[in-house]
């Protein structure tokens, strides 16, 4: 019987039939049927040889597609992969491994990703491949339980596509993740700037926008109007006898 770090236990404890003389899975072997037990040699699993393109009924393999190679839906040990299901297998025929639906947050095939969702337009399509301007994080079956979490995509901030958030009016895309420049490193607009112009397939415009009373960019001057004579001109620069008194108001107030 099976114990502890035990892969197997083929109430032996002789090596190359499938489970080796310290207990565990030999290469191109598939074992199982082990209840828990107390030591090496105890009653116990059953092997067969993996790839040999037959299943008979009650083997210990779960597939076997004639072959021993990983990620194809029957792994090297004749497992069935996660995101796939295997059928056909017989005394006499090996079984046909084909890809679970898109949308079931198991990654099979030719599955790019999958959100557990068959919704276009958030970083995973309809078909399960990655769309413009995402990149998405797939959580490996060795570390999570197969299915047990979706993929997760999210916007690539500077990439010059204006997609999902990104879309957002207090949101943008300028193709660089530079601050200051009204689209800043995380794709949020910056105070005092508009911008537009982005698509799915070219980046966002930004500039400051005059008269909103927020000084941004080259703009003198904001007095959130766009009304000229009042000392800051409908382009935000300081009017002339207006930036006389300015700068003698600097001299003698601000310190040196």
């Amino acid at each position: 019987m099976r114990k502890g770090a035990e892969e197997c236990d083929d109430f032996n404890a002789v090596s190359l039939d499938g489970c080796s003389s310290n207990c565990t899975i030999e290469e191109g072997y598939a074992c199982s049927g082990a209840a828990f037990g107390w030591y090496c040699g105890g009653n116990g699993d059953s092997c067969a040889i993996c790839g040999s393109g037959t299943r008979p009924f009650g083997s210990s393999k779960q597939c076997d597609d004639n072959n021993t190679v990983d990620g194809d839906g029957c792994s090297s040990l004749c497992r069935i992969e996660c995101g796939y299901q295997c059928t056909g297998g017989s005394s006499e025929h090996p079984d046909a491994c084909t890809a679970k639906k898109c949308g079931d947050k198991r990654l099979g095939g030719d599955e790019e990703c999958d959100d557990g969702n068959s919704e276009a337009g958030d970083g995973c399509s309809a078909t399960c491949t990655i769309e413009s301007g995402f990149v998405c994080l797939h959580y490996d079956v060795d570390t999570h339980a197969c299915g047990a979490k979706a993929d997760e995509c999210t916007e690539v901030c500077g990439d010059g596509r204006v997609v999902g958030s990104e879309i957002g009016a207090d949101f943008c895309d300028d193709s660089n993740e530079i601050e200051l420049d009204g689209c800043s490193s995380t794709c949020v607009v910056e105070c005092g700037y508009e911008c537009t112009g982005g698509t799915t397939e070219s980046r966002d415009y930004c500039d400051t926008a005059c008269g909103d009373g927020m000084l941004a960019g080259d703009e003198e001057c904001d007095d959130g109007n766009s009304a000229p004579g009042d000392g800051c001109s409908s382009s935000c620069a300081l009017e002339p006898v207006w930036g006389t008194i300015h700068a003698a108001y600097m001299r003698t107030h601000i310190p040196a």
